[in-house]
């Protein structure tokens, strides 16, 4: 009786507070959602299940899974792979939660929320190509589990709604490791961030924020060392892209990356990412990466303060190789809007030309300074003529400028010279070396700058006979065309002094001997061939080695010779080089008792020219033709002024 009495109370307590009566529902249906939810999570049934769903796209397992409430789970050893069209992927998991809404799945839409992770493994290989060579980096693909390495898929696709994932709040800790194509690496740390996609061939995009990860070794091929290790802090993220569109570097637009790095690389070749437009310029080597990387919408931001240095850094640059011992500079600086710099600076360093086994040039000092207002972007490779135009029609004021300097450098060996003349020649370098020193600063549609050359019994011959002297050359550039590698070097001089000769007849050495040649007009391609046009003003302190290298090479009487000797000369002469063909239609030497003038041209099929002497009231002509020369003494002024040279 009393039983009955409590039993009617308590269902009377009930009544009176429903508020209890929906607990006890909601503390049931937990208890029930946690046996029956628990239990489909641990039976291996589970998973068979939902791996028969689509087998050959998508497979998943894990060791441990459950769950506290609906809607989020949490998981231990979690391993998932699948392919699509044309690659086979494979993730594992440590370990992790997150929560998934149910009713939105009907739909395709996959909302993963507030996810941890920790401790992930990834992994990425290509469906291969018919049409492509994989030889050399099949065996360094990873493994993935359960599936064989697989062609292309070339069916057409079929039309159907495309699913939909959006994770956003998640967060990534732990050791990682990955090994994507033939690229292994890892480190340790974590991230935070939001990321989206649309299967298949949708667009995706990423937004990382406290990216915090110490680097591992990265590795290529197997024991191919890429980089030793760092730190990488920032964040990270792509705007939306369509990746089936957008492979490799078409990535690179989308890309945003705020993020300080110190990194210790074997390739220092991804600098070159910032320097499109500058086609011509090719940065390697192997170093220390420091500093702040601001990358947006395409372009290089303020706050971008990068540093790389290498004990060999090389850079390519119009068919040269510049190695040795430096560091680069990439920059936004903040007085500047926008703009971008690259100074590139050598402490020790060789040049070899393409194609040559030794360097030609070794120095002491190098410096490179480029600066963009277009805040120079990865991936754009604009032409130098492109970027003028562009320049030009947004007409910012701005201008693109490139300028070197160059201190204690010494030219190996003279004779290089040759490379850039016509063959033919009746004097060639042979030997010496010389010191080169100078700046240069150069726009978009002008350049200027000095480059001082000085060398000491520079080796040269003549036909057979030898000459040395001291060369010393001042090219003073006062404009031209950059973008062409054309040069305007009017009033640039060029000193030869202390000459000897050493020939089979006649030997001069005299210390104070001189002759100076002042370009009063000239124009430089510099190219190979060389293309070259000046009018010159020369002026010689006396003939006398000129007379011995006449006598050497003549079978001519000696008063012939007398004829060319003399002294406080002054002169003037055209040159025309081009097509690997050197033409002199215009030259002259006079003082107070003679004159000498001269035409000649120098090409593959030989020389040709003629040479007038007045020595008071005597003259004579020395016409050559390959290697005959004709002297005569009638008529000589009218004959020398009625020679023409060939076209």
């Amino acid at each position: 009786m009393v039983r009955d009495k409590n039993d009617a109370k308590m269902n009377l307590w009930w009544q009176k507070y429903p508020l209890f009566r929906v607990l006890k529902w909601l503390v049931g249906l937990e208890l029930a959602y946690l046996l029956v939810v628990n239990s489909l999570l641990w039976l291996p049934l589970t998973q068979d299940v939902i791996n028969m769903v689509r087998p050959e796209k998508f497979h998943i397992r894990w060791e441990r899974a459950w769950t506290f409430y609906p809607f989020r789970a949490h998981v231990r050893g979690v391993s998932a792979n699948g392919q699509s069209r044309s690659q086979q992927w494979q993730v594992e998991i440590g370990g992790g939660s997150a929560s998934v809404s149910i009713l939105p799945l009907i739909a395709k839409r996959v909302y993963v929320r507030n996810v941890d992770a920790f401790d992930v493994d990834y992994r990425q290989r290509p469906r291969l190509k018919p049409d492509k060579d994989y030889s050399e980096r099949l065996a360094y693909f990873p493994e993935i589990e359960g599936r064989d390495v697989q062609g292309v898929e070339t069916a057409p696709r079929k039309k159907k709604r495309p699913w939909k994932v959006f994770v956003s709040n998640a967060r990534l800790e732990g050791e990682h490791t990955f090994w994507i194509f033939n690229l292994t690496g890892g480190g340790r740390g974590g991230a935070a961030g939001d990321f989206q996609i649309e299967s298949p061939g949708g667009p995706m995009q990423l937004a990382l924020h406290d990216l915090d990860l110490d680097l591992a070794p990265g590795y290529l091929n197997g024991d191919a060392e890429v980089f030793h290790g760092g730190t990488v802090r920032g964040t990270l993220g792509f705007d939306p892209f369509v990746p089936r569109e957008n492979k490799g570097l078409a990535m690179l637009p989308f890309l945003r990356l705020d993020a300080d790095l110190d990194l210790d690389v074997q390739s220092l070749a991804f600098i070159n990412l910032f320097t499109g437009g500058l086609q011509d310029l090719k940065i390697g080597g192997a170093g220390q990466v420091k500093g702040r990387v601001h990358l947006a919408e395409n372009l290089m931001r303020n706050g971008t303060d990068l540093w790389a240095s290498a004990n060999t850094l090389s850079v390519h640059v119009q068919k040269m190789n510049v190695v040795g011992e430096g560091q680069v500079h990439i920059y936004t600086p903040a007085d500047q809007g926008r703009s971008l710099g690259l100074e590139i600076d050598y402490s020790d360093l060789t040049v070899t030309r393409d194609g040559d086994t030794e360097p030609f040039l070794a120095g002491d000092s190098l410096q490179l300074d480029f600066s963009d207002p277009n805040l120079v972007a990865p991936g754009r490779e604009l032409s130098f003529e492109a970027i003028v135009a562009e320049e030009k029609a947004r007409d910012s004021g701005e201008r693109r400028n490139l300028s070197f300097s160059i201190d204690d450098a010494t030219l190996l060996n003279m004779a290089i010279v040759n490379d850039y003349l016509p063959p033919n020649l009746p004097l060639t370098l042979t030997g010496g070396t010389a010191s080169l020193n100078g700046a240069v600063e150069s726009q978009l549609e002008t350049v200027k700058g000095r480059l001082e050359l000085r060398s000491k019994a520079v080796a040269m011959d003549l036909d057979g006979q030898d000459l040395r002297g001291d060369l010393g050359v001042d090219l003073v550039i006062t404009g031209g065309d950059p973008a062409n590698m054309q040069f305007d070097l009017s009033t640039s001089d060029v000193l030869l002094e202390n000459v000897s000769v050493a020939g089979a007849r006649e030997a001069f050495h005299e210390d104070y001997w001189w002759a100076k040649f002042r370009l009063t007009r000239a124009n430089v391609v510099a190219q190979n061939p060389l293309v070259f046009d000046a009018d010159s003003i020369l002026t010689v302190s006396d003939t006398r080695p000129l007379v011995a290298m006449f006598s050497n090479h003549l079978d001519a009487p000696r008063w012939v010779g007398n004829m060319l000797e003399m002294e406080d000369i002054e002169g003037e002469a055209i040159l025309a080089l081009a097509e690997n063909r050197l033409r002199i239609p215009h030259s002259v030497l006079i003082s107070d008792k003679a004159e000498v003038a001269a035409k000649a041209m120098f090409s593959a099929d030989g020389r040709e020219g003629m040479i007038y002497a007045r020595y008071k009231k005597l003259q004579a002509t020395m016409e050559m033709l390959g290697d005959e020369t004709k002297v005569k003494l009638r008529k000589a002024r009218e004959r020398f002024d009625e020679y023409t040279l060939a076209q």
